[in-house]
């Protein structure tokens, strides 16, 4: 399993995910699946760079591992404003890029890119969790 505590922000992000994903190369798992899931991570991840500290710098914890050797499951929890991620609607994306509302894509892309998705809100803290079946 990888732990990371980090600064929620982009530079953060490019270092870790590059750990990320030798991990689960070196765990055997396919590259397609593995730019997926990462794909899905990197979206929730700028939700959090973005959103969750309103505009201040605040921190995050990322934790990866493999479920069985067949998924793997990442976690995230910041102490930013509290929001569900899975309770979030979903965009309209049959209507034309020019007329929809700005927000929601990311998620929405982390939610078809993987598996399953969870959230909870526990000790004043946001947790959620991606898994993905890798090959």
């Amino acid at each position: 399993m990888l732990k990371y505590t980090i600064t929620a922000d982009f530079e953060s992000w490019e270092q870790i995910s590059e750990k990320l994903t030798e991990y689960l190369t070196d765990c055997g798992f396919s590259r397609k699946s593995i730019i997926s899931f990462m794909v899905a991570a990197e979206e929730i991840f700028a939700n959090i760079t973005l959103y969750a500290y309103g505009g201040k710098t605040g921190e995050a914890e990322v934790w990866l591992d493999i479920l069985d050797g067949t998924a793997a499951k990442i976690d995230f929890w910041d102490s930013g404003v509290k929001f569900d991620p899975t309770s979030a609607e979903n965009p309209v994306i049959s209507a034309p890029s020019k007329t929809r509302p700005i927000g929601g894509m990311g998620i929405y892309m982390a939610k078809k890119k993987t598996d399953e998705m969870l959230y909870e809100y526990k000790n004043g803290k946001n947790h959620l969790t991606l898994i993905k079946k890798l090959q």
